[in-house]
């Protein structure tokens, strides 16, 4: 797998207002009527791996999940083009005197369960939004605090910046929009990222996932002084909804929907642990 993208936040405070958002996010996810539609669906006596977290991260949402990718081009995309946060688009990498590096790892080494593990990795792959397959998702789950570079079995190749080969690149993923097509989730999670507002419920979930990330916990005290620094407030019900976006429900054209998706499955030879 190649390393994509991935940043975390640096204080307590951000990370669990990030976190709430984060949470908010992934609950309208899973209200949205085809990803419900495909949650509930069976295949071969399993349901279908919905990442709801991962779903989040390809929405712009800050987690303790590093993108990778299994196809060399995507790692090539983001390797050779470079974010314009301003403009809010990618531009190609010109000549440069520095080496461009793109990281390879084996996910079935950290898989497999060990000892030492310091790090998890998860297939996110085909989701009912499209974000995620056309990245050929993964991701790895880091601590806080840890590097992906330094990861047993981590490794560098290096390679030299090319303009024209950058711009060659670039423009196979149409400056980025092929692996970032827009729907309604992309105008629901810039609503999300600015959110204050969350359900009790929300807000016990983030203080698990901070907790989980930070591998300590709060005490009542700390948790009602970064609650109040946060800026965060308590509401009845949930702060994001898919109303105004008028989606299609019908079952009958979900599963239309569904099985043309299906339609472009190809089957390898895999091990699915019993």
């Amino acid at each position: 797998m190649f390393q994509a993208s991935g940043a975390l936040t640096k204080t307590s405070k951000k990370k669990l207002i990030k976190l709430c958002q984060n949470i908010a996010f992934e609950d309208a996810i899973g209200a949205h009527p085809y990803v419900r539609f495909c949650a509930e669906q069976n295949f071969n006596g399993h349901p279908p791996h919905i990442s709801f977290q991962g779903l989040a991260q390809h929405y712009g949402f800050q987690t303790d999940m590093l993108d990778v990718t299994s196809n060399f081009d995507v790692a090539a995309f983001f390797a050779t083009s470079k974010w314009d946060k301003k403009e809010k688009r990618y531009y190609p990498v010109g000549e440069s005197s520095f080496p461009g590096i793109i990281y390879y790892a084996e996910p079935a080494f950290y898989i497999l369960p060990r000892e030492d593990q310091s790090a998890t990795f998860e297939f996110v792959g085909w989701q009912p939004l499209k974000r995620p397959a056309q990245q050929r998702a993964g991701a790895f789950r880091l601590p806080s605090g840890h590097c992906f570079s330094r990861l047993p079995g981590v490794r560098k190749a290096y390679f030299r910046h090319n303009r024209a080969a950058s711009e060659r690149i670039w423009q196979y993923f149409d400056g980025g929009a092929a692996l970032f097509p827009n729907d309604e989730a992309v105008a629901l999670s810039e609503e999300a990222q600015d959110l204050v507002y969350f359900t009790s419920s929300q807000i016990e979930r983030a203080w698990t996932n901070l907790e989980a990330w930070e591998r300590r916990s709060f005490s009542d005290k700390q948790k009602k002084y970064l609650f109040r620094s946060s800026g965060l407030k308590l509401i009845a019900k949930p702060p994001l909804s898919w109303d105004k976006f008028n989606l299609e429900s019908c079952p009958d054209k979900l599963r239309m929907r569904l099985n043309s998706e299906l339609n472009n499955v190809r089957f390898r030879q895999v091990y699915r642990p019993a």
